[in-house]
């Protein structure tokens, strides 16, 4: 593969000419994957991953664009769409950027941290404010209002924010660079073991730092959750999978 064809896009020209040469190198597109080593996979995964944000933003817009056109019934029926706001009282803030509390009808709300509150006016979304607190068993949501929005008091809307692909993609290319640098292993004191838990994720390595496999460490009784914390504390910088049931929320139960 040449390089000039990366040169086109001004996320690659960004990119040192090094990690450039390495990620293409690295990538072994001509032989049978079932060949590859594990130190092939992780660094094929890696080069993969450098401009996973810069793609998958488009999907996120989309989202938002189908959930701006969205009727109140499909709102309040869609993970990230409310519907049936109920303004109680200000939770907060100042005079021009208050903090104002709502209460929502019971629905599962994907509710993440810094999501903005934005209503639907004429198809489009207009932002209200972000969303700074969330109790899903009073079923309110704290919501610090735009200056220009402070006496807007929303009947439905969305929940949607983004983190810019730049962001996440300067962290990839430092844990690129280290690895050029030192390799997938990196061992050596805890202080020099930086990016350890992605180094461990790209090789599947899990578990590091107990003394017996994860699936042979819980205990008789002892609940999934209960058991995760505990072999979590025993970890040496590494990672910890844990297979959820099917259709879970991805929320430690309550």
């Amino acid at each position: 593969m040449h390089l000039g064809c990366f040169n086109k896009c001004a996320f690659y020209r960004a990119c040192p000419v090094n990690l450039l040469g390495w990620l293409v190198a690295s990538r072994p597109w001509f032989r049978d994957e079932r060949s590859w080593g594990e130190d092939e996979h992780a660094r094929a995964l890696l080069a993969n991953l450098i401009d996973f944000e810069r793609r998958e933003e488009k999907v996120s817009f989309w989202e938002k664009f189908a959930l701006q056109g969205m009727e109140p019934e499909s709102l309040a029926v869609a993970g990230k769409g409310v519907a049936g706001l109920e303004f109680i009282d200000r939770a907060g803030g100042t005079d021009r950027a208050p903090i104002h509390r709502y209460r929502y009808p019971s629905q599962e709300l994907d509710v993440r941290s810094h999501d903005d509150l934005y209503t639907v006016v004429d198809r489009r979304g207009e932002k209200v404010g972000q969303v700074v607190s969330c109790d899903p068993h009073q079923h309110t949501l704290d919501v610090k209002k735009l200056v220009r929005a402070a006496s807007v008091h929303p009947e439905h809307g969305f929940l949607w924010n983004i983190v810019k692909a730049p962001t996440i993609t300067a962290a990839r290319l430092e844990f690129a660079h280290d690895v050029i640098g030192r390799g997938f292993m990196a061992e050596g004191p805890s202080s020099h073991r930086r990016f350890r838990a992605a180094r461990d994720i790209l090789q599947r390595i899990a578990g590091r730092g107990l003394s017996d496999p994860p699936s042979a460490q819980r205990l008789p009784d002892e609940s999934t959750l209960d058991s995760a914390i505990r072999m979590t504390r025993g970890l040496d910088g590494g990672v910890l999978p844990v297979q959820g049931p099917p259709d879970c929320t991805h929320r430690a139960p309550i």
